[in-house]
């Protein structure tokens, strides 16, 4: 796709710890991308069905730090896998595969920056929480609950587990590396 600029200023990937703007490339299942979307004040974190959780998490590292900048304060920010989008999102997907002429991404939507009305009807989904789904399990029982959703929430749960191991081991490493150098000093 031939990059215009003024649109990419808003499209990041996360290659290592690093956000670098303007990727050559979009929407490859390896890698994540941040997207912002100025309609809809949401900084998207598109994740590819073979990214690495790592990487999941230094997008959301870095969306955090994009809403720190005074232009994007107001903004969330929205974890979203490779096939499957909330329709909300498949306005910029549709966007850059067909090589629209934008400014930024959602603007194809066309409805003005910030509408939060019409953000509220643009079926953005998000994640299930466990506060969501316990009040349900408990007045409804278990065997009425939709268990597509139980397995998703505890799909994410051990998702979010096996990071927080991982980050565990990376820390208890480095305590390591530094307390080897403290004993040479």
């Amino acid at each position: 796709m031939q990059k215009q600029e003024n649109y990419f200023n808003y499209v990041y990937q996360i290659v290592g710890e690093e956000l670098r703007p303007n990727p050559s490339e979009i929407f490859q299942t390896p890698h994540v991308y941040l997207i912002i979307d100025k309609p809809l004040q949401i900084i998207w974190i598109w994740a590819g069905s073979k990214s690495r959780l790592f990487h999941r998490y230094i997008a959301a590292n870095w969306a955090g730090k994009l809403k720190g900048k005074k232009e994007y304060t107001q903004y969330k920010y929205e974890v979203i896998k490779q096939d499957r989008e909330p329709k909300s999102f498949r306005y910029i997907m549709d966007e850059i595969n067909n090589r629209g002429n934008y400014n930024y991404p959602g603007e194809s939507r066309g409805m003005p920056e910030g509408d939060s009305q019409v953000v509220a009807s643009l079926d953005i989904e998000s994640p299930l929480t466990p506060h969501q789904i316990v009040p349900d399990v408990i007045s409804k029982g278990v065997s009425n609950i939709d268990k597509s959703k139980l397995k998703t929430l505890l799909g994410e749960i051990k998702e979010i587990h096996s990071h927080v191991k991982y980050s565990i081991q990376h820390v208890e490493k480095r305590i390591e590396e530094i307390e080897r150098i403290i004993k040479k000093l």
